[in-house]
């Protein structure tokens, strides 16, 4: 075996050397999907706290894993996850006379339990089909007390869960330049969330019980090696796996409290590009970025998106760092970073302080979702969601911070334009619309991160920046380093917006503990009165649905056009079904549009808007229709440049059917051919770039 440099990383919050979220094209077979999806079936989270803690609290953890016979059967080519471990975990009795632990393990066997001070051995009872196990202390413990309980285990699970091993030359798919992608070195790491920390190391795997991390990791070395350190994060050195019976231990610690899945360790064959991140409270100190890839990935200098790049990928993480802090506090850990792994099943993973990302990432098309994964490091690490069902303001505050580097890089059209995208992105998935467990349905696009995120802006929209910035920070800062539900932000937005338009309580119910969103419809007429015009609009909401709000209370914005381009907007609160306004205008009134700023998650019925049209109709040709086979065309003008394009099919009620087109294209005429195999019926089809809205009827025969 040859000689190579041979790196592990460890971190706090989620501590990857591999691994956000692509925004797709071409890219590897076997490639990570957009987010981390599972099952969409509906959940429900109730107004109610619903963190349920164990009688205790883990203060530390203090972990040495031996990873030499994994590391030497991946170099093998046959890969072993088998490897021992011992953990001692320092805990504090939270209740009287408590007389046994519960910890979490899967995938191993519990060689033998001890309680320290004094070493005695516990007897271990395992519980829930061995996914953890209970041991009775020797005497019951009283609140306060602290001591330590040593678990020396064996993972012997041969999956790939908690734990990855993949050999050197694995087969991960084609590039994009059609060529074979392999791993190019043995590769061991973790990835725990939301509960497999349990299936590399026996602890409490609930997200709300942050702890202290030491670690110590055994590794295959061969003799004459020199070992150098880099500050805090990360250890590298020089070692050969697979060869002789030689081992160095490596050794990390942190004193940050971290949630076990955002603990992560990694280890292969990985080279260091560092970047360096001047504080924006402090230009005077600066932090490390310590970015791990395969040294080929950092050395390669085309930028053509065919080739890993990981510099040209990473380039401006450092100025994201800075609009974060910003926006929010100052970024909140000493280091930063990123790891790119291949394979991967996700496009990122918010580890704290070092992020694991997909090597596909290093193409560098991927800016958002390191934008994402960042943003994680404020909503996900520096406060973390106590509970699984608050999962929202983990992957809500990150994909929001998506939509702030966007508005950053280009201004509130590109925010805007975001927000529109995750709005359709929500309103073609299959909802569950609202959250809770069990945990297989909570990581699903729909809610979890496109609905969640617009949470975000809608709060941001109805409480204004002077107010929204200011409570996040105090949010943050009340929960630094700890833990929150979402009763807890709902706490502080109340007590620092008590006279908001929309009540912070009725706000979060409406959109968090409820499901759907408005369905608007509007009606309007206009009266000519000396020189103005009394225009009057009734605003209706037209959604129903189990456990939908019948009505949404929102301030919502108006839009009223005339025919010679003229133009006002009103802002109302929308707080009943059914509601009347009389506005004086300039102009008769053609066309009312509700909500043109995207500010609101909801749709327009058929009827609402079918009355939003501002151009002629030779805008927009749909042929064949009535349809009778199983496509459709479309020809359709963009007029303005690199302008969102939306092309969807509602029914009748205005929900949407399917969505045809969705992309930001510049001026020009344009001709998609789509399939289209929806029942006989009446339908709309309906288009909007960045300026206007085309509605047709569309009727379809079998």
């Amino acid at each position: 075996m040859k000689q190579a440099f041979f790196l592990i990383l460890f971190v706090a919050t989620f501590v990857p050397l591999f691994g956000g979220i692509p925004k797709v094209v071409r890219i590897e077979q076997n490639e990570a999907p957009e987010y981390k999806v599972c099952s969409t079936r509906p959940i429900v989270l109730s107004g109610q706290r619903a963190l349920s803690k164990r009688p205790y609290d883990v203060l530390g953890y203090a972990l040495t894993m031996d990873w030499r016979n994994p590391l030497q059967t991946a170099a093998a080519g046959t890969p072993n996850h088998a490897y021992s471990g011992v953990n001692t975990i320092t805990l504090r009795c939270d209740s009287a006379n408590l007389s046994s632990i519960t910890l979490d393990a899967a995938a191993m066997a519990i060689d033998s339990v001890f309680f320290e001070p004094g070493k005695t051995r516990l007897d271990v009872t395992p519980l829930e089909t061995a996914k953890s196990f209970s041991v009775a202390l020797p005497a019951p413990a009283n609140k306060g007390d602290i001591f330590n309980i040593s678990v020396y285990y064996t993972r012997t699970g041969q999956e790939n869960r908690g734990f990855f091993l993949f050999p050197k030359g694995l087969f991960v798919g084609i590039g994009r330049n059609g060529d074979t992608v392999r791993t190019l070195a043995p590769l061991a790491y973790t990835m725990s969330e939301p509960t497999d920390a349990r299936y590399w190391m026996p602890c409490n795997d609930n997200p709300y019980d942050k702890a202290t991390f030491s670690l110590s990791l055994i590794l295959p070395y061969s003799s004459g090696s020199e070992i150098n350190f880099t500050p805090s994060t990360s250890i590298q050195g020089d070692a050969i796996i697979g060869q002789g019976t030689k081992s160095r231990t490596f050794s990390w610690n942190d004193t940050t409290p971290i949630s076990t899945y955002l603990v992560c360790v990694n280890a292969s064959y990985f080279g260091n590009y560092r970047q360096w991140y001047k504080r924006f409270s402090n230009p005077a100190d600066s932090i490390p970025l310590y970015n791990y890839a395969w040294q080929e990935d950092i050395d390669e200098t085309s930028e053509d998106a065919t080739k890993y790049n990981l510099k040209n990928s990473v380039k401006r993480v450092p100025e994201m760092m800075r609009v974060f802090s910003e926006l929010y506090v100052e970024y909140p850990f000493k280091n930063y970073g990123h790891t790119s792994v291949h394979p991967f099943s996700y496009g990122g993973m918010e580890h704290q302080s070092l992020s694991t990302v997909n090597r596909s990432w290093l193409h560098g098309l991927n800016e958002s979702g390191f934008a994402h994964e960042l943003m994680h490091q404020w909503t996900g690490d520096y406060v973390t969601c106590a509970t699984w069902a608050d999962i929202w303001l983990n992957e809500g505050g990150a994909t929001f911070g998506e939509a702030l580097w966007e508005e950053y890089k280009n201004g509130k059209k590109g925010y805007r334009n975001f927000l529109r995208t995750i709005k359709n992105g929500y309103l073609s998935a299959e909802q569950p619309a609202v959250w809770g467990v069990p945990f297989e349905n909570i990581f699903n696009y729909g809610t979890t991160y496109a609905k969640s995120g617009l949470i975000y802006a809608m709060l941001r929209y109805v409480v204004g920046d002077s107010v929204f910035f200011p409570t996040m920070r105090k949010y943050l800062n009340e929960h630094a380093y700890s833990y929150a539900e979402t009763e807890d932000m709902l706490a502080v937005f109340e007590r620092e917006v008590p006279n908001s338009i929309v009540p912070m309580r009725t706000f979060f119910e409406q959109w968090l503990y409820k499901r759907g969103h408005p369905d608007y419809d509007v009606e309007f007429s206009s009266l000519q009165q000396a020189d103005k015009y009394l225009t009057k609009i009734i605003l209706k909401q037209r959604q129903i649905g189990e456990n939908v709000p019948d009505v949404f209370v929102m301030p919502v914005i108006l839009e009223l056009n005339g025919a010679k381009d003229q133009r006002q907007t009103f802002r109302v609160l929308n707080d009943k079904r059914s509601q009347e306004y009389e506005f004086a205008t300039d102009f008769p009134v053609v066309s009312a549009i509700v909500d043109e700023g995207e500010n609101i998650l909801c749709v327009r019925s058929a009827s609402a808007v079918s009355v939003e049209e501002t151009q002629p109709s030779s805008d927009l040709s749909v042929a064949p229709n009535p349809i009778t086979g199983n496509s459709i065309s479309v020809q359709f003008s963009v007029a303005g440049k690199d302008s969102p394009v939306i092309i969807a099919l509602y029914n009748t009620t205005g929900e949407i059917i399917q969505t045809l087109y969705n992309a930001i294209i510049p001026a020009g005429t344009y001709t998609i051919t789509r399939e289209c195999n929806i029942p006989s019926g009446a339908y709309y089809i309906r288009i909007s770039d960045d300026s206007r809205i085309f509605v047709r009827p569309l009727s379809v025969v079998r």
